[in-house]
């Protein structure tokens, strides 16, 4: 009777209990402790009942009150997330230094940096860092900001490299006087995922330029084994392609002149009229006339004369052509091509019992055609009065023919190919 009692009494209180915290679900989960803790605060102002879950990571409450807590707690900014962000200047206080507001704002940057990276799947929390020199006006050349990154990411979760390089710049363009090659990111294991400060332009620039030349190689082999299995069947051909591609970087700008192209520029053209009406000395000349009376020599007066005047300028323009041109980078310089085709197999005539089928090499005008269809799938082209071959065929084994085409600078073919190791 005793244990029947006990049971009983338990039994209630265990409905009860369950009745009141049975029907939770989750307000919020992944929640920073700064947060939480806040979170539980204003529930326990409410009233509202509540259960920790996750490591006190999560909060649970009734569902009917999930919606109307939600819009409550946001209305006063919670959660806030990891970090400390631009909130902190809601309540600023009088007589603050700027030294303390410098403070404050770095603080608050690198919050609301944390809080945006935060907002990738892959990542789970992240803390920014960011040092950023004071401004003088003794220095002509100031240093550059710095920051650094740690991200601890979710289980089986990865950052590819177009996503390192996004938090990069999102980080260096959130930041004044701050370079993304400034920028260093490590994760929780230590692995450094962006900074290579070793790690010269010169080799970037080289592995990307093998990257292209094999991924150009591939497009190239594909293009012409398709091409083959079309027509010979499947894998009766082996294609090699190998590229010597031109990265030189080249800027061309030419400036021509054009003698017969001239217009006239300015044209300039001035007249000028006068009209001398004076009296001018006339008669003969000397002393006797001027002295002796009754001379008659006399001081007479010239004719009134017109004098005109015009002059003309023309300033011409010689045509000009200026020509700016950037060569384009990756510019096929050689092109190798090997190709290996299978030969046909004879079947034996119907009633020839123990024959075998017998390998029937293709003939010339087989191997011509194939070459064609090579030369076609790589875009080969051969310059108008080239009269060399441009390939040869070379039995090499039994069981199928090579034959290259090689296209150099001049876009002039040649061949064969180098000994090849029959093995």
């Amino acid at each position: 009777m005793a244990i029947l009692v006990g049971g009983t009494i338990a039994g209630l209180a265990f409905l009860l209990t369950w009745s009141e915290t049975g029907d939770l679900h989750p307000l919020y989960s992944d929640l920073a402790p700064e947060d939480a803790a806040e979170i539980v605060a204003k529930l326990k102002e409410s009233r509202i009942p509540y259960r920790l879950t996750m490591d006190g990571t999560g909060v649970r409450i009734p569902y009917e009150k999930i919606y109307e807590t939600r819009l409550e707690l946001a209305s006063q900014g919670l959660p806030r997330g990891t970090g400390i962000g631009f909130e902190v200047f809601d309540d600023t206080k009088l007589g603050m230094t700027e030294f303390v507001q410098n403070v404050n704002y770095q603080r608050a940057l690198q919050g609301e940096l944390s809080r945006t990276i935060n907002t990738l799947v892959e990542v789970e929390s992240s803390r920014v860092h960011i040092v950023m020199p004071a401004r003088s006006l003794f220095i002509e050349e100031e240093e550059p900001a710095t920051a650094s990154v740690i991200l601890k990411l979710r289980r089986g979760k990865y950052l590819s490299k177009d996503h390192i390089q996004g938090i990069v710049h999102l980080i260096a363009s959130s930041v004044s006087r701050l370079n993304p090659e400034d920028v260093t990111i490590i994760d929780n294991s230590g692995k450094m995922l962006a900074g290579f400060k070793e790690k010269s332009t010169v080799s970037q620039i080289t592995s990307n330029q093998l990257a292209f030349q094999d991924k150009k190689e591939r497009l190239l082999e594909n293009r012409v084994k398709t091409m083959l299995e079309s027509v010979l069947g499947q894998d009766k051909a082996i294609v090699r392609v190998s590229c010597l591609l031109n990265f030189t970087q080249q800027e061309k700008t030419e400036e021509l002149f054009l003698p017969d192209n001239s217009v006239i520029r300015s044209e300039q053209a001035s007249s000028s009229v006068s009209n001398d009406s004076a009296e001018t000395a006339s008669g003969v000349p000397g002393l006797q006339a001027n002295v002796v009376p009754n001379n008659t020599g006399t001081v007479a007066t010239g004719s009134a004369g017109n004098n005109q005047k015009q002059q003309f300028t023309k300033n011409y323009e010689v045509g000009k052509l200026t020509n700016r041109q950037i060569m384009p980078i990756g510019s096929i310089q050689r092109l190798s091509v090997a190709v290996v085709v299978d030969g046909t197999n004879r079947q034996p005539e119907e009633g020839a019992e123990g024959e075998q089928a017998q390998y029937v090499p293709r003939t010339t005008e087989e191997m011509a055609k194939l070459e064609n269809i090579v030369k076609s799938a790589v875009d080969f082209d051969r310059m108008d009065g080239d009269d060399q071959d441009p390939s040869e065929l070379d039995q090499i084994f039994s069981g199928g023919t090579i034959f290259p085409v090689v296209l150099h600078d001049d876009h002039q073919a040649t061949g064969p190919l180098a000994d090849i190791d029959t093995h």
